[in-house]
């Protein structure tokens, strides 16, 4: 389930995993694959203190065509982007039930076919600056502690957590990086 995180830019936006059977997560209009998004951090945590990479994501500039998730997860309203995939992962009828399943990437291909009738695939520029001491992704600007909650958002495994506590390979080598990372972004130990 998304969160609304603080950001420097835009206020409270939400981020988050948004059903549990893959591992897609939205940062507001912009939607991307945590195991991609994973390796970005993982990766950041060797490089410069300031650093700019391009990252393939969708971007769903219509709220229409995102959808309704509230509505998708009460099974009334199956609207847009969010509709059509709980369409066919339906939030589970066992509340015990809704857990962040660790081996969501396997349904990577069915929520690309999805979301590539209702977004448009862009590559998106982040941006680690030491000077301002903040991550921009895309139009989204965070500063430190906004961005170590969004880590450790995806440590946990969002609102749900992980199903048996059972995090996939990217969250754990993600986080293994980020701990023993020399670079300032990571500096602070409160990430977990």
């Amino acid at each position: 389930m998304p969160l609304s995180f603080q950001t420097v830019s835009h206020g409270e936006i939400p981020v988050g995993f948004f059903n549990i059977d893959t591992d897609m997560i939205l940062i507001n209009n912009y939607f991307v694959f945590a195991s991609d998004f994973c390796k970005c951090i993982t990766d950041w945590t060797k490089g410069k203190e300031n650093f700019e990479s391009e990252v393939e994501m969708y971007m769903i500039d219509n709220l229409e065509k995102i959808g309704n998730l509230m509505g998708a997860i009460a099974g009334r309203v199956y609207n847009g982007f969010i509709g059509e995939v709980y369409k066919k992962f339906p939030f589970p009828e066992k509340r015990e039930d809704f857990k962040q399943k660790p081996e969501g990437f396997k349904s990577r291909n069915d929520i690309e076919q999805i979301i590539q009738n209702f977004a448009e695939k862009r590559s998106i520029i982040i941006a680690i600056s030491r000077t301002k001491t903040t991550i921009s992704i895309g139009d989204y600007e965070f500063n430190t502690e906004q961005f170590h909650e969004v880590i450790s958002y995806l440590w946990r495994g969002g609102m749900p957590k992980w199903k048996d506590e059972n995090r996939p390979k990217y969250v754990e080598e993600m986080m293994k990086a980020v701990i023993t990372s020399k670079h300032w972004l990571f500096k602070s130990k409160d990430i977990i």
